[in-house]
């Protein structure tokens, strides 16, 4: 019989994989709140949580940007924002929610953001999505209109924010024992899936109230991540028993225990991911790091997640992390 070195496969195929600055953004003072990934990009734009309450910054992703106290921002909210999410079919559009429990929706004019003009605090669209903090906000990727929010109120809600349809959810998800920490559209945007405080997953249709799939997630301390590799297929991010990075895949024909777990790279911060499923890999950069770990990913491998390479490419550590559209890609 002969043996695969797995990771030597995956070195060979991605050798050339590098991180080179492209742009810098001087004196940003993003969020220190780490509910979410902390910034998006639509390739044209960046939009992050800014460290004053209740603030975002929207600026130019093409043009090096100096913050200063003069530089505009979005403050419609009220508290701290903890997502910022571009939609997938309009890239002027952009979704954010924060502390009061609301979501609320802007439209840009041009890809300027809001450089060049003045602080704004009217949004163009506002739910009240929620009686305490929203965390998150998740665009379908199918349904141009579509999306879920989730909350400490322990509530997963999907939306239709088409203007006659937006006044209450299509569907509501309560049964669950804490409140989601991540949640995430499976491909297909049939399922939602999400990580729970007290350590479990949760997976369901929201068409279906009895299509709910329960597992135990992670069983260390901190938050945990997930994204989904396939229909079938979930990878997560969290922490041990012992506080150490790790990460677990499942499948979700059998979830009565991981198809394999393993440790991630070294930090205490919580690890955000992203999964790249063109190419079968894996990006992690963990808050508080100064790194970024690339793995491949392969499930008929025995060890199924292998590290391919770390880069460390930051002066700094860093607070936020993000991947722009591959349609933005020059080669």
């Amino acid at each position: 019989m002969v043996e695969v070195d797995n990771r030597a496969m995956f070195a060979q195929a991605f050798k050339h994989l590098s991180f080179t600055p492209l742009n810098t953004f001087n004196r940003v003072t993003a969020s220190d709140t780490n509910e979410n990934d902390g910034c998006a990009s639509n390739g044209k734009m960046i939009a992050t949580a800014w460290n004053s309450t209740s603030t975002v910054a929207v600026f130019n992703a093409d043009k090096p940007l100096n913050f200063d106290a003069n530089t505009p921002m979005l403050k419609g909210h009220t508290g701290n924002i903890f997502d910022v999410q571009w939609s997938p079919f309009e890239d002027r559009l952009l979704a954010t929610c924060a502390d009061d429990g609301k979501a609320k929706f802007w439209i840009f004019d041009d890809y300027e953001g809001l450089i060049g003009g003045s602080n704004r605090s009217e949004a163009d669209l506002e739910l009240e999505a929620h009686s305490r903090k929203c965390i998150s906000v998740q665009w379908h990727a199918a349904a141009e209109s579509l999306l879920a929010t989730h909350s400490i109120d322990k509530t997963v809600k999907v939306w239709d924010i088409n203007e006659d349809r937006c006044d209450e959810p299509i569907y509501t998800f309560t049964d669950m024992p804490d409140y989601c920490t991540s949640i995430r559209w499976s491909p297909d945007g049939k399922m939602l899936a999400g990580e729970v405080k007290n350590k479990s997953m949760v997976i369901f249709d929201p068409r279906q109230e009895a299509s709910v799939i329960k597992t135990q997630g992670h069983l260390g301390p901190r938050q945990q991540r997930l994204q989904w590799v396939d229909n079938e297929t979930i990878i997560t991010s969290g922490f041990d028993r012992e506080a150490k990075r790790q990460w677990g895949a499942y499948d979700l024909r059998n979830m009565e225990q991981p198809l394999m777990q393993g440790p991630l790279n070294e930090g205490s911060g919580v690890p955000y991911i992203y999964y790249d499923r063109e190419y079968n890999i894996l990006l992690m950069a963990g808050r508080g790091d100064n790194t970024a770990g690339i793995y491949g990913f392969d499930k008929s491998s025995p060890t199924v997640l292998n590290l391919i390479q770390t880069y460390n490419f930051l002066s700094t550590t860093q607070k936020s992390f993000c991947v722009m559209p591959k349609h933005v890609v020059d080669v």
